[in-house]
């Protein structure tokens, strides 16, 4: 993340999963900024790399060809970055689905469309009410921050 974005104050921040097809990709935090939507995963880059070097350690120690965990986190390290929205680059952003919230905007290359399932709490069942009323939460916090107001 950029150091401007760090030091930008965080407005509201909301679980959230990535989703893909409907379902969960990696679950995380949504952070709304005056000027950004930044997704931070909940498993980091480095958390990775440290399970790798321990599979690595596993697999000379037992002479295996591979390691299952060392597939897995190549899988999965894509999925680990985090991803800056500009509110001024923000196309449509809308309620979609049950729970969820699908954001549509031009990156720096090509136009982009995600969506994110949000939570209530990281141990909100997918049924729990509370989770549409703090996607409606988010979704009205992001309009309002887009139009240059300020949340009170």
């Amino acid at each position: 993340m950029s150091e401007e974005a760090e030091s930008e104050p965080v407005l509201l921040q909301q679980v959230a999963g990535r989703l893909a097809g409907g379902m969960a990709l990696m679950g995380g935090t949504l952070m709304l900024t005056r000027s950004r939507i930044i997704f931070v995963p909940v498993i980091q880059r480095a958390a990775l790399k440290r399970s790798s070097q321990a599979a690595k350690l596993s697999q000379d120690l037992h002479g295996w060809q591979g390691h299952p965990q060392k597939l897995l986190n190549a899988a999965i390290m894509p999925l680990t970055k985090r991803i800056e929205i500009p509110l001024n680059q923000i196309e449509k952003v809308a309620a979609s689905r049950r729970c969820a919230l699908r954001i549509s905007w031009t990156g720096s290359t090509k136009p982009r469309t995600m969506e994110f399932g949000i939570s209530a709490t990281r141990f909100s069942p997918i049924w729990n009410p509370e989770n549409i009323a703090s996607r409606d939460r988010l979704l009205a916090a992001i309009n309002t921050v887009r139009q240059g107001r300020s949340l009170s």
